[in-house]
């Protein structure tokens, strides 16, 4: 069970285009598990978001293990009622989800090119330059809105900021974007995109207390193993923030579909741990 695991992470973080998943009929019953009742066709969805390429692939390792599982890949805010959702803790709160269990946490950072010659996040006053701060209405907007507004900085006067997503980003950063912000956990592929790409650089990101992020301290070396272009010149360790990401669904949530998934995740929490990004 651990090499088919290991085996699809390796798959995975290769690159293989795994964006094409149906989401609806498979054959076969779904007897597995603790579930009373029901037809033996019945799917459990678990909605992921596009922004955050962990959270496909745990969902996928979830299925794989649990055919009652099914993805669905949605970059709307809204959930059905007997639908799971893979959201950070704060995200949960925002939408009146309760959580049904921790799983990994996602980190946040701000990253810049190089060759900018930038340490913290403070450097960015009067620099004219220009930073992602994510999709629009996503939880990396609203979390580095809050992160500019507690350095001092002010957007049209200090910086400029866009809503490029990841694929944008990664197409424009050097030229037309300067710095991103980035929340998932670590590794992800869309650094590991943008490392292969550009020389990196993290900056630091102390501003005390944020609420529901978690101030982390960051080796930089450890990183450069999932980042190979990563290389601070002066910071070798810097600070900045974590919230975990947590199975989450709707209050009125039937309680069987609510037991299957904690069952799941304390089934298999030894396979769990072995993903790169469980931390």
């Amino acid at each position: 069970m651990i090499f088919l695991t290991l085996l699809l992470v390796a798959i995975i973080y290769a690159g293989i285009n795994i964006n094409h998943i149906s989401s609806g009929s498979s054959s076969g019953g779904g007897s597995s598990g603790s579930s009373s009742g029901g037809g033996s066709s019945t799917k459990i969805v678990v909605k992921v978001s596009p922004q955050y390429s962990t959270q496909h692939h745990f969902s996928l390792v979830m299925k794989h293990y649990h055919p009652m599982f099914d993805v669905q890949i949605d970059n709307t805010s809204n959930s059905n009622k007997d639908q799971l959702t893979i959201v950070t803790q704060p995200e949960a709160n925002k939408l009146n989800l309760r959580a049904v269990a921790s799983l990994y946490n996602a980190e946040l950072f701000l990253v810049g090119h190089r060759q900018s010659f930038i340490d913290k996040i403070q450097d960015l006053r009067k620099s004219k330059l220009t930073v992602n701060i994510g999709p629009k209405a996503s939880q990396l907007e609203t979390i580095s809105k809050r992160l500019i507004q507690e350095a001092g900085l002010e957007i049209g006067n200090d910086i400029y900021t866009t809503n490029y997503s990841d694929e944008e980003v990664i197409k424009l950063f050097g030229y037309a974007i300067d710095l991103c912000f980035v929340l998932d956990a670590t590794p992800n592929r869309f650094l590991s995109d943008l490392s292969l790409q550009h020389p990196l650089t993290f900056l630091d990101i102390n501003l005390g207390p944020i609420e529901m992020f978690t101030p982390v301290h960051i080796n930089i070396n450890e990183h450069r193993v999932f980042y190979p272009s990563l290389n601070n010149f002066r910071f070798k360790h810097i600070w900045s923030y974590q919230t975990p990401f947590v199975l989450a669904t709707p209050i009125e949530t039937d309680e069987t579909i609510v037991l299957i998934a904690k069952e799941t995740i304390e089934e298999f929490s030894d396979i769990f741990s072995q993903l790169p990004y469980w931390r």
